[in-house]
């Protein structure tokens, strides 16, 4: 988890795992919320940043930097299953 969103959910010890892991969790369900209920668009903010998801979706194209980003994208760039 990075620093900042450790900072925002006020986790205090990034090696606790339950914390870490509760953390996670809620910052996963901000992010559903976020963006719709869209699990792809969730998933990848989780992974790539809120911000660069937001971009994408304005139509900014995203340099992908390896063969996992590609493999992320091509599975959260599909419409989310409802």
């Amino acid at each position: 988890m990075v620093v900042l969103t450790a900072r925002r959910y006020r986790l205090q010890n990034p090696h606790d795992a339950k914390a870490a892991i509760d953390v996670g969790a809620r910052y996963l369900r901000d992010l559903l919320v976020r963006f719709g209920g869209r699990l792809d668009l969730a998933l990848a903010a989780y992974n790539a940043g809120e911000g660069t998801v937001e971009s994408f979706q304005r139509g900014r194209q995203i340099r992908l930097t390896n063969q996992s980003s590609a493999t992320c994208y091509r599975r959260t760039s599909k419409p989310a299953i409802t």
